[in-house]
């Protein structure tokens, strides 16, 4: 399934599903958008996500006296290993 972001009230986002995009292309997601699924900050996906292999960084760099601006981009296989990474973590902690 693939999520298309609409903004409603307030500018929170709602994911919907799209079918209309075809099999083969890569679903990325926004870090707003893993951070809802996630349940965490944007900040927090941010960082985790960084340096995962496969998520894509189209912001800017940034100079001596401009801040760098962070968008990052994140594959559904990315997030889905992540995921899957970090079930599997807790359940041998218990």
């Amino acid at each position: 399934m693939y999520l298309r972001c609409s903004y409603g009230l307030a500018g929170s986002c709602v994911s919907e599903p799209n079918k209309s995009i075809p099999a083969g292309f890569v679903q990325y997601l926004s870090v707003e958008q893993v951070s809802l699924i996630l349940g965490c900050s944007t900040n927090t996906v941010a960082r985790q996500f960084e340096s995962i292999e496969g998520v894509i960084d189209i912001g800017t760099p940034g100079s001596l006296h401009k801040r760098r601006l962070r968008r990052l981009r994140i594959p559904r296989q990315a997030l889905e290993r992540y995921i899957a990474e970090r079930q599997v973590s807790r359940r041998r902690r218990h």
